[in-house]
């Protein structure tokens, strides 16, 4: 006989095992259906997470840049308030007025959603020895 604590394991397992299986047969059959998507139209980017954070330092990486910008275009469901250009003028200005603060190397952006709202989180990353 098993105890009931077991038994709700046993059950657990099974249906995390059941949604696994049925999540890879899926992605094998849109993959031999041609339409799982593709790999290397989000390689140069996939580097860059904006939700967990992206560090830009002070010379503006353009893949980092880009990769916020998408995430904040994708977040927002259409094109951003500002140009990509707008943007990176914005960050600069963030970036030196962290610098300045905290004397930090770098600072580390990211998206999160607080009250509906998409927001840009800055973080000071390192510190000026």
């Amino acid at each position: 006989m098993r105890t009931a604590a077991e038994q709700f394991r046993l059950t657990q397992l099974e249906a995390r095992f059941n949604s696994y299986a049925e999540l890879n047969h899926r992605r094998l059959r849109e993959k031999e259906e041609g339409r799982a998507p593709r790999a290397a139209a989000t390689a140069p980017r996939a580097a860059h997470d904006a939700t967990s954070g992206i560090v830009i330092t002070d010379r503006l990486e353009s893949d980092a840049v880009g990769a916020l910008y998408d995430a904040l275009a994708r977040e927002q469901r259409g094109a951003p308030a500002m140009a990509l250009e707008a943007f990176r003028g914005y960050l600069a200005r963030q970036i030196e007025n962290i610098r300045l603060k905290t004397g930090a190397e770098a600072v580390q952006f990211r998206l999160a959603a607080e009250e509906g709202k998409i927001k840009l989180k800055a973080r000071p990353v390192g510190s000026a020895s």
